[in-house]
């Protein structure tokens, strides 16, 4: 069981170092303002997750290399670094902190909770469980996103229809 514990941290470890890595890179392709400063702020948050990993690594005294994320390297692997087009970048960023990855993580790390105190290490449970709930709060930002989006491309499409009928 332990083993398996720390390959799934390992991948998760993975996964964020994947995402502060594209997220880095988009940052710096992005024009300076108010998208720049959200994939920074996007790329700080999975920096942040990767140092608390590293604390449970160090508790665990096992490497943080190990498996890879296929799931976030194939979503990852698809994005362009170089899509400044405001309109395209919000969709980028939200193909890549979007409702599929959230919950994904959300389960990822909700699964290492559980585990890590099935295996009696409440210390990392902690750790993780801490990670957890930045996870929770992200894909709950995610969701107002996604539905102001929502609303917004339902008002231009009533608007557009509007126009043609006058």
């Amino acid at each position: 069981m332990r083993n398996l514990f720390v390959r799934h941290l390992q991948t998760m470890y993975d996964g964020e170092m994947v995402m502060a890595d594209a997220l880095t890179a988009m940052s710096r392709s992005a024009l300076p303002g108010a998208l720049q400063n959200f994939y920074r702020r996007k790329a700080e948050e999975h920096l942040r997750t990767m140092h608390e990993l590293n604390r449970v690594f160090r508790l665990l005294r096992t490497e943080s290399k190990g498996e890879c994320d296929t799931i976030i390297r194939s979503v990852v692997a698809g994005v362009d670094p170089n899509a400044v087009n405001e309109e395209d970048a919000i969709r980028v960023a939200l193909a890549l902190s979007g409702r599929a990855l959230s919950v994904y993580e959300v389960s990822a790390y909700s699964t290492a909770v559980s585990c890590a105190m099935d295996l009696g290490e409440m210390e990392v449970a902690a750790i993780i469980n801490k990670c957890l709930e930045e996870k929770k709060f992200n894909r709950a930002n995610i969701e107002f996103l996604v539905e102001q989006d929502q609303l917004r491309m339902v008002r231009e499409e009533f608007s557009f229809r509007e126009n043609q009928v006058a």
